[in-house]
């Protein structure tokens, strides 16, 4: 019998060719709480780093499995409310 490569989700209908292994938001919860058409104005977004309102710091991580004798492994990307002064040590480089 041969194994289905293709996997369907539930719950949107995307087809993929293999088992999706990376899960994540591309923003942080809290971008979801301003106004769509407040966004621009309010929140300053870059790939894994968010600020809203000047106020609220965001950084996003990755959280890596690996798979027992599988050649990929399981990632979850997560985002973190950090304070102001952890936020400018992140954007001097002296923070991970």
């Amino acid at each position: 019998m041969q194994k289905e490569k293709s996997f369907k989700c539930e719950c949107c209908g995307t087809v993929y060719d293999e088992m999706p292994l990376c899960f994540g938001s591309s923003y942080p919860d809290y971008f979801y709480s301003i106004p769509p058409d407040e966004r621009a104005t309010r929140i300053e977004l870059e790939k894994s780093l968010c600020v809203v309102d000047e106020q609220y710091f965001f950084h996003r991580g990755r959280l890596t499995i690996p798979i027992i004798d599988f050649h990929n492994s399981l990632y979850f990307d997560i985002w973190t409310s950090i304070s102001k002064e952890n936020f400018e040590l992140r954007m001097d480089g002296l923070l991970g």
